[in-house]
């Protein structure tokens, strides 16, 4: 069972709820002694979704002791239009990553997010430099490694040092 699929069971089984608006919510606990001998109680409604520091909103659901977070956007999709195809993401139309109306949501290929970055909300994905989610070093750091090859250290040494490909250090020079 995979983290989407466990924590989606607790919308199928009455713990969660996602409204018109794409907002899950938590309506009943588990409590119990141990494994399947839990029961589902009422609790009072409350916002199941929390903000990830990449803006996102997730949901967590434990699931015999073990904590499951996944994308509350990609939650409300599974709900409102099924299974998503492999090498698909969920796109947010409007740009706005807290916003999960079922209307605002949209299949999409990483290409087409990364276009629609660029198009129509007019930013563009972290690409290059130390904001890329790819970034192995600091601005900072890429100085200070250049200057080292500079002034003859290898960067066979400087690969070792920095625990990266030697084609890395390469790449930065």
């Amino acid at each position: 069972m995979t983290k989407e699929q466990a924590v989606y069971e607790g919308i199928l089984n009455g713990e969660l709820e996602i409204d018109a608006e794409g907002c899950i919510w938590r309506i009943a606990s588990r409590c119990g002694a141990g494994k399947g001998n839990s029961v589902l109680i009422q609790v009072p409604r409350k916002r199941a979704e929390y903000p990830h520091r990449h803006g996102y909103l997730f949901v967590a659901r434990m699931v015999n002791g073990i904590k499951h977070q996944v994308l509350a956007h990609r939650l409300v999709w599974v709900h409102v239009h099924g299974l998503i195809p492999d090498g698909l993401t969920i796109n947010h139309k409007n740009g706005v990553k807290t916003c999960n109306r079922p209307d605002n949501l949209e299949l999409a290929t990483h290409g087409e997010q990364a276009l629609h970055a660029l198009h129509v909300i007019k930013t563009r994905l972290p690409t290059a430099g130390e904001r890329s989610w790819t970034a192995k070093f600091t601005v900072q750091q890429v100085e200070q490694i250049r200057g080292r090859v500079a002034a003859g250290e290898s960067q066979k040494s400087l690969a070792a040092e920095f625990e990266v490909d030697a084609s890395t250090i390469s790449n930065m020079i």
